[in-house]
């Protein structure tokens, strides 16, 4: 989402809380935006590549068990492979690549996707397992973000984005919320390592553990 009154750009990742924040700053001059997802370097240009550029992440674990509940209540083609899995069997499975005939039908399921190449690159690739960091960063593993929150203190850190792009502070409603248990009751020791594996640039760039 890109700003031009107030000079930012807002990278919306999925289960990070980010339609929360997008419902916040989409109204902020009454102007209509681009909804979903895209890949920061496709908000990037000449114009913008100076802009404030922030986003929200979430612990790779927590991220993981929401990304399974909500991909098994989806009817997508994409999904159809994970809506009947057990937990377990959705954190082994090994996601793409997949065939271009299914590649074909996930851009009809994703249309949006089409606005964004590089974040069309990265589903074709590893979706459902890509890494947050994936969203934000060039190709030589460059973070282009100013700024990085966190959905574990999102208020604080909202808070301090605010401040940033210099609107008024406000409280963030709570959406999107998933109805399932705390995520640390999901897994055992393997899929705990196996998640810990898929999702290793996050926890060791964002500096998450277990638990928290």
């Amino acid at each position: 989402m890109i700003n031009d009154k107030y000079k930012f750009i807002y990278t919306k990742l999925g289960k990070t809380g980010s339609t929360t924040v997008e419902n916040i700053i989409k109204k902020l001059d009454g102007k209509k935006y681009h909804g979903g997802h895209y890949h920061i370097l496709d908000d990037m240009n000449e114009n913008t590549q100076n802009y404030f550029k922030f986003t929200f992440v979430r612990n790779p674990w927590a991220r993981c068990v929401s990304r399974y509940f909500y991909v098994r209540q989806k009817t997508g083609s994409r999904h159809a492979n994970y809506r009947n899995s057990t937990f377990t069997e959705f954190v082994k499975a090994k996601g793409p690549p997949y065939s271009e005939n299914e590649y074909r039908k996930f851009l009809l399921t994703y249309g949006w996707c089409k606005h964004s190449p590089n974040l069309q690159k990265i589903y074709h690739e590893k979706h459902p397992f890509e890494n947050q960091i994936d969203w934000i960063s060039n190709e030589d593993g460059e973070v282009l973000t100013d700024y990085i929150g966190k959905l574990e203190t999102i208020q604080e850190d909202f808070n301090i984005i605010c401040d940033k792009i210099k609107i008024p502070r406000q409280q963030l409603p709570h959406k999107n919320q998933s109805k399932h248990k705390h995520y640390a009751e999901y897994y055992d020791d393997e899929t705990k390592q196996i998640v810990a594996e898929k999702y290793a640039k996050d926890i060791e760039y964002f500096g998450y553990k277990f638990g928290e």
